[in-house]
């Protein structure tokens, strides 16, 4: 298993980062345009044990990703998990939230195990773990950009 983990400090109230994150159509905006994402069955809004499929190109191929909503308490944390389908045998992303000092503190944390035993940890180390620190470090600074202060 591979644990990533992420902390930002944003200039905006917990409550509106929190449903920034509950809105589906955000997911594009924090996501670089050269991953083509397709979502099916999600709503616009993310519930408490919602469920989506998201369609992600990866090798060449599209594969479909089915995600679920674990865990949803408002402001503080959202999980979300693959539950099925997906490029990872695990993947579980737990979005904690934090006020402090008139900004919010938001840790991303991933955790996620890819198929394929020794060759799966082997391309994790060589290939994904680095796609997935940069991805993360692109979503933070896009969310910086989002909430930035006129």
């Amino acid at each position: 298993m591979t644990t990533l983990e992420f902390t930002l400090e944003i200039a905006a109230d917990i409550d509106s980062v929190f449903a920034f994150h509950c809105d589906v159509r955000n997911v594009r905006v924090v996501t670089p345009s050269f991953i083509p994402l397709r979502f099916t069955g999600a709503p616009e809004r993310l519930i408490q044990g919602g469920r989506m499929t998201v369609g992600v190109f990866t090798l060449f191929r599209w594969t479909p990703w089915d995600v679920r909503v674990e865990t949803l308490r408002a402001p503080e944390l959202l999980v979300d998990v693959q539950d099925g389908r997906g490029p990872f045998a695990s993947w579980r992303h737990e979005h904690r939230f934090r006020a402090a000092n008139g900004l919010t503190v938001m840790t991303d944390r991933i955790t996620y195990e890819l198929p394929g035993g020794i060759l799966g940890r082997s391309i994790d180390a060589l290939f994904v773990r680095r796609l997935n620190t940069a991805l993360f470090r692109y979503r933070h600074r896009r969310m910086l950009l989002h909430f930035r202060r006129p």
